[in-house]
């Protein structure tokens, strides 16, 4: 029976401690990713650039008291990267920061989601972090 606690207490401390590196804005409700595609010539041959590719997949909607917002970011493909926000008076800026110190030479294209509190139902600037 102890052993049993002792492993439930470690394992709870060891999740917490894990998220202790991970502090998203309190305005930031929830997030989500989803890969898209690697890096490559096609993004350049369809969209015309990486930045004509980044701005066809940003969208901000408001709905009620949350601000819904996508963008897409290119991210170290042999990390894990998560989303967050900075706002700054009306501004409010997209990006994501990286949890694993691994590095490699290639990077991937994600669409991160955003749901934003916004309980004054404030119009921002939403920018994407480049």
């Amino acid at each position: 029976m102890n052993n049993i606690i002792k492993t439930i207490i470690f394992l709870v401390l060891f999740i917490f401690c894990i998220q202790c590196g991970n502090i998203s804005h309190e305005r930031l409700i929830k997030s989500s990713k989803e890969f898209i595609t690697e890096d490559g010539g096609h993004i350049d041959e369809k969209y015309g650039s990486t930045q004509g590719f980044e701005k066809h997949f940003f969208k901000v909607k408001y709905i009620e008291d949350t601000i819904y917002a996508e963008a897409m970011q290119y991210v170290n493909a042999c990390g894990n990267a998560i989303a967050n926000i900075n706002i700054k008076n009306d501004t409010i800026i997209l990006y994501t920061f990286e949890t694993s110190k691994v590095v490699c030479a290639s990077a991937n294209y994600y669409k991160f989601k955003y749901w934003i509190n916004n309980p004054d139902n404030k119009k921002y600037i939403i920018l994407q972090s480049e």
